[in-house]
């Protein structure tokens, strides 16, 4: 074997190991990976019957709280769903805010939600570091982080 068709069966035998240490890694996160829906991808009228997340933005004046139980509608400005959801929300859930909801449609077309992942804005500061230092949050030639 001559080097040049050393080096070229290295390479290809690099290519193939790379190539099936990420197939590997990519069947393994296959379940772990979730995705979440924004709304107008969703087909309210044969809705999925899985477990499934919906992203998008809590619809202004939508959100109406009874006891223990919250009912909102998310949307994502072209399309709009009802969600209930029963417990307490985040600390950062408010109408015009973003929100994923997790949970499945009902046979009325409302989706319950069993968990809320809230959003903030990339401006967030947590509140224990806003209280200690609120020079850094309210200072406007202080960069982002990000």
């Amino acid at each position: 074997m001559t080097p040049r068709q050393l080096r070229s069966s290295m390479l290809v035998l690099s290519m193939l190991t790379m190539g099936g240490a990420v197939a590997i890694a990519l069947t393994l996160l296959q379940d772990d990976i979730v995705y979440y829906h924004i709304p107008s991808h969703i087909d309210t009228q044969a809705p999925p019957s899985d477990t499934i997340r919906i992203g998008g933005v809590i619809e202004k004046d939508s959100l109406q709280r009874h006891d223990n139980q919250l009912s909102f509608r998310i949307t994502d400005y072209t399309a709009t769903i009802p969600v209930t959801y029963q417990g307490v929300p985040p600390s950062l859930f408010r109408e015009e805010s973003g929100a994923i909801v997790e949970g499945t449609f009902r046979h009325d077309g409302v989706f319950h939600a069993q968990s809320i992942l809230a959003k903030h804005d990339e401006n967030y500061m947590p509140p224990a570091i806003n209280a200690t230092e609120p020079a850094l949050t309210h200072s406007p030639s202080m960069p982002s982080p990000y």
